[in-house]
Formats: structure tokens, sequence, C-alpha cells
């Protein structure tokens, strides 16, 4: 039978993975905005650590050129 395949092939991800779980709920709006208050208002604080305080830039008067790369877990050497 095609239905008892289709249902075994697919049955597992919503069993494997929480985040998905979350999405199928119809309560997922309210779950999400627990987490986000969570986060923002009850975050504890941590103490910020000065590093090279002591470097002085001399650039004369040039901006310098910043490049930032973000990588993500699918842009690495053996997918390119």
């Amino acid at each position: 039978m095609k239905c008892n395949s289709f249902l075994s092939d697919y049955a597992p991800i919503g069993c494997n993975n929480n985040i998905l779980r979350l999405e199928f709920s119809p309560y997922n709006y309210v779950w999400y905005s627990i987490k986000e208050i969570r986060l923002t208002y009850f975050a504890p604080e941590f103490a910020l650590e000065e590093i090279a305080s002591v470097c002085i830039i001399d650039n004369d008067g040039e901006s310098p050129e910043i490049y930032v790369m973000i990588l993500g877990e699918t842009a690495r050497a053996h997918n390119f």
C-alpha cells in the first residue's frame, strides 16, 4: 500500500526534529512569544572584557577596510 510507505518515510521527521514539531503545532506563536520574552527580559547579564586596550591605530586619516565572511554549515570547502 502506498499510504503505509508514505507514512513510514515521513514519520521520523516529526519525531526527531523539535523545531519542525513546533512549527506544525497551532500553538507555535505562543511558544515563540514566551521564548522571545524570556530571552529579551530575563537573560542573564554578563561582564564584557576589554581586549588590547593599549593598541592605537595610526592610519593617517584613511578608514580601514574590513571584510566579514559568515560561513554556515553548508559553506564548507568540500561543497565547492
